[in-house]
């Protein structure tokens, strides 16, 4: 059943998000990426712990001023209490939890001035199958720190499917030549059995020769994107800076809900309303046809007990082959 459920969300996806079948690939080459995010920017492993996602984004298909881009991604999430010393529940700290996935993002752009569209699918697992145990445990013996030991009362193993929708404004830009402005408003949502969530932002970025916003690589909730970016003369590359902030409103979260209807050992009630504001950096990495995008998030409370608000950072590297 589960196989048969993962065909037919995969399925969706060659379908434009205006039912039109996706053609072959039209233009050759892809985008590969690698991000990575970790709250080493609040100074100790806790809630958020890291997450990575390796994508390929390619250009299916070109008519008139529409594009279609499909992109294809597997990632991990870990979080963890703060007290990684106590091998027993910690009940007024965050869950153990760990989220294994596959996406297909399908994005559809349909010109200068006109709205960006996108449609994700995640098929992933929840629980000790997602080996966020052994992949922290790994990072931590790799530069000589401790491991955590409460890794027994992480959430349960659970088959996970969500869906991704949004839609990207494209119509406020200022300033001509090489140096200009944008500001993306964007609404999306998260449905699922692991994450359900409505969501509204945006992102204001200013730099030299801004390409169209397909949004910027990192992991959901945030204001994702793809990581396709335009084939440019050396001389034409895009380089900004960014501020994006988001507000969303929480239904579930199987990280700190637990599972439905089965007993975790530990679970906390989650924020019904949390935002994010980042800032950052993305310019060329001077290595090829390839962009580098570094940020600092800082994210609210996201469970009931947490005191403080977090800071996650995020490194972001893409390349075209």
């Amino acid at each position: 059943m589960f196989v048969r459920v993962v065909g037919a969300a995969l399925g969706l996806l060659a379908w434009g998000v205006d039912g039109s079948p996706a053609k072959a690939e039209e233009h050759p080459g892809a985008v590969y990426g690698f991000l990575f995010e970790n709250d080493w920017a609040g100074g100790r492993d806790e809630n958020y712990t890291a997450g990575w996602q390796w994508t390929r984004a390619t250009k299916r298909q070109s008519e008139g001023p529409v594009d279609r881009y499909l992109q294809l991604a597997l990632g991990q999430q870990m979080y963890t209490p703060q007290n990684q010393n106590e091998s027993d529940p910690v009940f007024d700290q965050h869950p153990y939890a760990g989220w294994l996935f596959g996406e297909a993002l399908f994005v559809t752009d349909r010109g200068a001035g006109k709205p960006i569209d996108a449609i994700g699918v995640q098929i992933g697992v929840v629980g000790p199958w997602a080996l966020a145990e052994e992949a922290q445990d790994t990072a931590h013996r790799l530069v000589d720190e401790s491991t955590f030991q409460g890794w027994d009362n992480q959430i349960g193993n659970q088959p996970g499917l969500q869906i991704h929708l949004q839609r990207r404004w494209t119509s406020m830009r200022w300033g001509k030549g090489k140096w200009q402005a944008d500001l993306q408003p964007s609404i999306s949502a998260n449905l699922g059995n692991v994450y359900l969530s409505a969501e509204v932002g945006g992102v204001i970025r200013y730099g030299k020769n801004l390409d169209r916003p397909l949004g910027e690589h990192r992991h959901q909730p945030g204001s994702t994107g793809i990581t396709w970016f335009s084939d440019q003369p050396a001389s034409a590359r895009t380089a900004y800076a960014f501020f994006g902030a988001q507000a969303r409103a929480v239904g579930y979260a199987i990280w700190l809900d637990g599972r439905p209807f089965q007993e975790d050992t530990v679970t906390q009630a989650s924020e019904d309303f949390v935002y994010d504001l980042e800032g950052g950096l993305s310019m060329p990495l001077g290595l090829g046809d390839s962009r580098i995008t570094l940020s600092y998030m800082r994210r609210s409370r996201t469970f009931e007990e947490q005191v403080d608000a977090q800071g996650i950072g995020r490194l972001s590297l893409v390349t075209r082959f």
